[in-house]
């Protein structure tokens, strides 16, 4: 039986997948024996079949049987109504969901203007590759170690133009690719390869894939700064390949990296690792499945649970929803890679303005239950318990005045992938949570005197509900909970009306 394109999964809902026990021990999922998986939560084994769960993943599963493969695309359907087809899932999660994301690493990249910092916030893995705007600044970055790496090597070598040994009847002799010398380049044999042969093989390969990838975005790229900057890069390329003449490794063939990475070891040449750094990421974002595949056809994703992503995409929606009705990011900016706010380790901050509102975005604020929290801490203090757990809701959001040292509101909660039988509401350890942020964690030294409310993101299928909760120790106060939904229905997250 011919197997199935790899390259055109079908999709298919977040279900069980059966499979005969028989086949146990020759199934292969996503590359690796099923009998590796058997003590998964994911899997179970009942009345001889082996039964896959695949609630809430996202991305592509192949099965390969003796003889048949079969490659799927598996869809979360909770964020879908039950009308909707696998099909119509996928394109939505391409177009709308990863494509939001792609505008968010955009924004990240856009405003913190820092390569190293944004390669350590991992705040979408396994997706940096498709924003537009990151190949750009990505290959902006590599382009410019490149030439800096390249115009030292120059000066102590081993950049070195071509000789060939050539035999006649006239003996032998020697012939250069072009009729001068210049120092400091070094000759070399064709007829032998040296560990500089394949430095410069490295170098041209990499200005040469700057080009490449240079060209396929310039098909895909409509704003025009992008497309100027996208032609800056390859003509810096070709002018560098031009005035060290590296042209002459065109004809090579694609570098082995597994063997110059176990070359390295050897050598001495201090730009040697450096210039193969470059190359390898090159390689990744040239010969990876990029942008031109998500635009066009979409791609084949790893296998994850789709609550990162989903996370990931409501956060995104809350910082586009403040921003389209005219908050601008503040002097603070983004604060990235677990830096600290309130002396409190974070994920991520986004401080946004209007007029004189500043809004502070935080994502993954982690508390010290110890001295931050109300009945968790005076729990441990009571048992002499000692851990470095952290109480870590998925954002809080800080509503002040500009000038102001505090919060006048604060709004803390979590982004759950969770929803109920009937796909309308949150399971009620989802809600018990977000009460428990807002009981618990409102003696916090640094929301004195604000308002607090909860906020629960979920994918259910009803309008935005703000639930009042009544304090009687606290002379029958109110305060609230509010539930955001974000769906394929509902996605358009707007905060402002929370912020009063």
């Amino acid at each position: 039986m011919p197997s199935e394109r790899l390259n055109d999964p079908r999709p298919i809902w977040d279900t069980d997948y059966n499979i005969p026990l028989k086949l146990l021990d020759v199934v292969k999922i996503n590359g690796k024996p099923l009998r590796e998986f058997s003590k998964s939560n994911k899997v179970k084994i009942v009345n001889g079949t082996v039964t896959i769960s695949l609630r809430d993943l996202f991305g592509t599963l192949t099965i390969e049987k003796p003889h048949e493969t079969r490659s799927f695309v598996v869809i979360p359907h909770k964020l879908f109504p039950q009308e909707y087809s696998p099909e119509e899932g996928k394109e939505f999660i391409r177009k709308t969901v990863l494509h939001d994301i792609g505008n968010f690493v955009s924004f990240i990249v856009r405003e913190v203007k820092d390569i190293q910092t944004y390669h350590a916030f991992k705040i979408v893995i396994r997706e940096y590759e498709r924003s537009v705007y990151f190949l750009v600044v990505a290959l902006e970055h590599y382009l410019k170690m490149l030439e800096e790496h390249g115009t030292k090597l120059f000066l102590r070598g081993p950049i070195h133009k071509e000789m060939l040994t050539m035999q006649s009847r006239f003996g032998s002799g020697i012939r250069y690719s072009y009729s001068d010398l210049v120092s400091p380049y070094h000759p070399f044999n064709k007829r032998s390869v040296t560990y500089d042969t394949l430095l410069n093989r490295m170098l041209f390969q990499s200005f040469y894939y700057v080009i490449i990838e240079s060209e396929l975005l310039k098909h895909v790229i409509t704003d025009v700064d992008l497309v100027n900057r996208v032609n800056a890069l390859q003509n810096r390329a070709l002018r560098f390949i031009d005035s060290y003449h590296l042209w002459e490794f065109f004809c090579e063939a694609p570098q082995d990296l597994a063997m110059i990475q176990e070359r390295l070891i050897t050598q001495q040449n201090p730009y040697y690792a450096e210039v193969f750094r470059v190359y390898n990421e090159l390689v990744k974002i040239v010969f990876s499945k990029t942008i031109l595949e998500n635009i066009e056809d979409g791609i084949q994703y790893p296998l994850l649970n789709f609550a990162t992503i989903y996370e990931t995409w409501a956060v995104w929606r809350i910082i586009k929803g403040l921003m389209e009705q005219g908050f601008r990011l503040s002097d603070e900016g983004i604060i990235l890679n677990d830096q600290e706010y309130f002396n409190r380790r974070t994920k991520a901050v986004f401080a946004l303005e209007r007029d004189d509102l500043v809004v502070t975005i935080v994502w993954e604020l982690k508390f010290n239950p110890e001295t931050d929290s109300l009945y968790m801490g005076s729990l441990m203090k009571l048992v002499g318990y000692v851990n470095r757990m952290s109480i870590k809701p998925d954002l809080v959001i800080l509503v002040s005045k500009k000038g102001e040292d505090k919060p006048k509101k604060v709004l803390l909660g979590d982004v759950k992938f969770r929803i109920d039988k009937n796909g309308r509401l949150p399971p009620l350890e989802s809600l018990y949570k977000v009460l428990g942020y807002v009981l618990d964690l409102g003696d916090f030294d640094y929301f004195e005197g604000a308002s607090m409310e909860g906020m629960l993101i979920y994918p259910g299928r009803i309008e935005m509900l703000k639930i009042p909760i009544i304090k009687p120790e606290d002379d029958g106060n109110v305060f609230y909970v509010n539930l955001l939904p974000l769906n394929s229905e509902s996605f358009e997250v707007n905060l402002v009306g929370l912020l009063k």
